[in-house]
């Protein structure tokens, strides 16, 4: 199951809104063969198992056990269902870490391997495999996408200069982290407010073709359509494109030489509360897919945000918040981790984000959060804080140590 878990983590950043699922097939004390889901829209993890054994020239021996990291899949989407492919084959033994938290299956493969004579182990390694698909746990289970804050401060809580400005509260390893961070999640979160101070490029580090889409709070569209973030969007997708068929978080279906398939497509969304059609219509024309999401306290209503994030397939967020979204985050919810990096200087003026959440009747999820870890980043100090309730909810992979 380890060794699943190994394989599983080789399709990060690629599959969701699907999860990641490793599998191995055993016979005989020894792996035979290998499998992975790796990128949306592509095979699961069991048929690339069965596929790598049939170019192998080999068959499923009577006595294989197979492990896989989450139940098989029971129902036909954008591939065949794994377990009527799994029925098909001599295999008779199965151990999964976690059971599929999707309500369309969630236990339903185990039940029908079992009612046709499998032997079937469950919750090996299953906190390593829930781990995994945070995301896709909350999504399936709460209905809404995953919520993770990031604030780089001075030691005296300035996010930003007395300008405005917050390039750069923390220096290079910090950023690098940020950017792996940034890598790892469907879409980033900002506020108008930084859009405007620091015209941001909200870049990720690692590969090209692996941006996340980049979602901008604006509840009146007061913001400026042709912003960079619009002109860089514009240049990453190109001319010409095919238009998409259906969309699926960072995915587009596309009809390309007589066939669809599906294509990494990030996109660039504002999310508002009763603009005006006008402002809409102009921000479209620049590109920008419009929210339009229940109004709070005249903003835009956050928890409406995480949920309709998760309907349309980005199940992680990751905010980069300036003082007042911090606040309202971490007063309105939802807020699952806070990745703090702290700077070793003094900045001093207005722009604390402490300062306003001073006095906030805080839910109590984020009232007490936990330090989960803590590690330097050059100069600076990384901290993750969340709270756990009981229960571990952060991944081995995003540990700051293994992003440096």
């Amino acid at each position: 199951m380890a060794r699943a878990l190994a394989l599983a983590r080789r399709g990060a950043g690629m599959t969701s809104p699907n999860p990641m699922v490793g599998a191995v097939l055993v016979s005989g004390g020894k792996v035979i063969a290998e499998g992975w889901h790796a990128r949306f829209g592509g095979p699961h993890a069991e048929p690339r198992l069965l596929d790598a054994l049939r170019r192998a020239g080999k068959r499923v021996p009577s006595d294989a056990i197979l492990y896989v990291t989450l139940e098989p899949c029971t129902y036909e989407g954008k591939t065949p269902a794994c377990v009527d492919l799994l029925r098909g084959t001599p295999i008779r033994r199965l151990v999964v870490g976690a059971t599929d938290p999707n309500p369309r299956v969630r236990g339903r493969g185990l039940r029908i391997l079992r009612e046709e004579g499998w032997q079937v182990a469950t919750g090996i390694l299953e906190e390593d495999a829930r781990l995994l698909n945070l995301p896709f746990d909350l999504a399936h289970r709460r209905g809404r996408a995953r919520v993770t804050l990031k604030i780089a401060s001075s030691l005296d809580g300035k996010v930003a200069d007395e300008g405005g400005s917050s390039r750069w509260i923390t220096g290079p390893a910090a950023r690098q982290v940020v950017g792996r961070l940034r890598l790892r999640a469907d879409a980033i979160v900002v506020g108008r407010g930084t859009v405007f101070s620091d015209d941001p490029r909200l870049q990720p580090g690692g590969r090209a073709g692996r941006s996340p889409s980049r979602i901008v709070i604006d509840t009146r569209l007061a913001g400026d359509p042709d912003c960079r973030l619009a002109r860089l969007f514009r240049s990453e997708r190109g001319r010409g494109l095919e238009p998409a068929e259906a969309v699926a978080g960072n995915w587009s279906l596309v009809r390309s030489g007589g066939r669809s398939r599906w294509i990494r497509r990030p996109r660039l969304i504002v999310a508002c509360s009763n603009p005006s059609p006008r402002r809409a219509a102009l921000f479209r024309r620049k590109g920008w897919e419009v929210w339009n999401l229940p109004a709070r306290g005249g903003g835009v209503d956050l928890p409406s945000l995480a949920r309709h994030a998760a309907l349309e397939g980005l199940l992680d967020l990751l905010v980069e918040p300036g003082p007042r979204l911090a606040a309202g985050f971490l007063r309105e919810g939802p807020v699952d981790r806070i990745f703090l990096f702290l700077a070793p200087r003094i900045v001093g003026g207005p722009n604390g984000w402490g300062s306003r959440i001073a006095g906030l009747p805080l839910r109590r999820a984020v009232r007490t959060p936990l330090l989960e870890l803590s590690t330097a980043c050059g100069p600076d100090l990384a901290l993750l804080l969340q709270h756990r309730s009981g229960r571990p909810l952060v991944s081995p992979r995003d540990d700051p140590r293994r992003m440096l």
